[in-house]
């Protein structure tokens, strides 16, 4: 991946898919094309226009110790908004290849070269700007061998996956610091970009109606297995996150879109799929629906049960939690689906690493190829940072 959102989070569900469909080497330019179909979501917004970001690294390693060198430049295209019945984005990179040889460089001064790396990540908007989805681009089976492109002179097509994050509001972008995302070499406020970029396309969208909801929830007492409190829909979606590790009380505030069933997840820090398959720590409770007018959600959460109850108060409409969930994993909504591992798989190396001495060097881009020598270009996305 190029780079995550911090707090990403979402359910195990149908995952979304991308493809490299063909792409070469003109004028010190790498120009790349992608299909990709997103993952679906479960709120009533309608898409706007998306973001495909891309920026590449040499990557090498020295013994049992990998290394990367980051390169300043980072590519981004605006892709029009798709239909959501059936969302299908194409999307044209154009990177250039000026600072390749140089990082290659500063790599062999600490360990011998294996690929040079292409990572993207696709960022969606919806409701006029008000939602975004941040979606890294993966590979689809084992880990980078199964990212594989050919040489840079004849690239071959290759498919991939998404994980299904969900929306988020997009006034909690988490801005990227420098040397943060794995490989960028100054700081990037995504959120602020991909904003800029959708006033100046057309986007067909248009906000929907949401209500204040004022959050209090106390913890009591408070558990050090307990890192985050994230107020979700049944598809991932979330509309308040919070820390919660060692707090007896969280509050804040969120605005909710009218219709949609909200839960309150105590969980680990690993995700609100907890209960998915991931053999994580959690408690989830009720359903709160905003039915339009401003809301009170007031909660308690006891970590030594663990357990946890709502207090109907205001405008939502609350239903009882549902029942515990098996192994003392705490109190869970029903699964969305069978679980599937949320990691594509490891990041090991090719087993035959190519140098700068004789004349080899790889390319990468969301894809791994075992080497022979010549360019290769490699089509690899790092799997996602768990949130330990």
């Amino acid at each position: 991946m190029l780079f995550d959102e911090a707090r990403n989070d979402g359910r195990q569900r149908e995952h979304g898919s991308w493809s490299f469909e063909r792409g070469h080497l003109t004028n010190g330019h790498l120009l790349l094309h992608f299909e990709i179909s997103p993952p679906s979501h479960g709120l009533p917004v309608k898409s706007g226009p998306a973001v495909l970001f891309a920026g590449m690294e040499a990557f090498g390693g020295s013994g049992d110790v990998g290394m990367s060198e980051p390169m300043a430049a980072l590519a981004s295209t605006v892709i029009p908004a798709c239909d959501d019945s059936d969302c299908r984005l194409s999307a044209d990179i154009d990177l250039p290849t000026s600072e390749i040889a140089d990082a290659i460089a500063r790599l062999e001064k600490r360990g011998d070269l294996m690929w040079v790396s292409v990572n993207l990540t696709l960022v969606r908007t919806f409701g006029a700007g008000q939602w975004l989805q941040v979606l890294p681009l993966q590979p689809a089976g084992d880990g980078v061998l199964s990212a594989r492109a050919g040489q840079l002179g004849a690239m071959e097509a290759v498919d991939g996956t998404l994980f299904p994050f969900g929306l988020f509001p997009a006034d909690q972008a988490t801005s990227i610091p420098k040397g943060g995302g794995w490989m960028f070499t100054m700081a990037f406020d995504y959120g602020n970009t991909v904003e800029r970029l959708r006033e100046q396309a057309d986007d067909p969208s248009t906000a929907v109606q949401t209500v204040d909801a004022a959050i209090s929830v106390g913890i009591k007492p408070t558990c050090e297995h307990a890192a985050h409190l994230t107020l979700h829909d049944d598809a991932g979606d979330r509309a308040f996150d919070a820390e919660a590790f060692g707090k007896p009380l969280v509050e804040g505030v969120a605005r909710l879109p009218i219709g949609v069933r909200w839960h309150l997840t105590l969980q680990d820090g690993g995700g609100i799929d907890f209960d998915q398959g991931r053999q994580g720590w959690g408690v989830r409770i009720g359903e709160i629906e905003a039915a339009g007018s401003p809301i009170e959600v007031v909660a308690n959460f006891d970590c030594a049960v663990p357990s946890g109850s709502l207090e109907p108060v205001g405008a939502a409409v609350v239903t009882d939690a549902p029942p515990t969930g098996e192994d003392g994993l705490g109190t869970t909504a029903p699964s969305i689906s069978d679980a599937t591992p949320r990691d594509s798989g490891s990041l090991a190396p090719s087993s035959n690493p190519t140098s700068a001495s004789d004349g080899s060097a790889a390319l990468l881009v969301g894809l791994v190829v075992v080497m022979f020598g010549g360019l290769v270009l490699l089509l690899f996305v790092r799997r996602p940072r768990s949130r330990a």
